[in-house]
């Protein structure tokens, strides 16, 4: 979610959090309702790829994916991780 901010892209309040028993919990505030409480088309990765599991998609998979139907493949970025 960082690293979308980055470039500008608009991403919902986020956190990582320690749950009691000591593993960690990724909170993401929910983006597919308006206002009103309508609800907002959204996608998963499971669903592009034609997954029923949404949690067994790899990140290789899920790259192979978007370069196979993106129109221009020129995207390039280089990511640093600080400890």
């Amino acid at each position: 979610m960082n690293i979308a901010r980055r470039p500008g892209i608009a991403v919902p309040a986020h956190g990582l959090f320690d749950l009691l028993d000591g593993s960690p919990a990724f909170l993401v505030l929910r983006f597919d309702r308006a206002k009103g409480g309508q609800k907002l088309r959204c996608e998963d990765f499971a669903r592009i790829l034609g997954e029923d599991d949404r949690y067994s998609a790899s990140l290789e998979r899920i790259g192979k994916e978007i370069r196979r139907l993106s129109r221009a493949w020129t995207f390039s970025c280089s990511l640093s991780v600080s400890s």
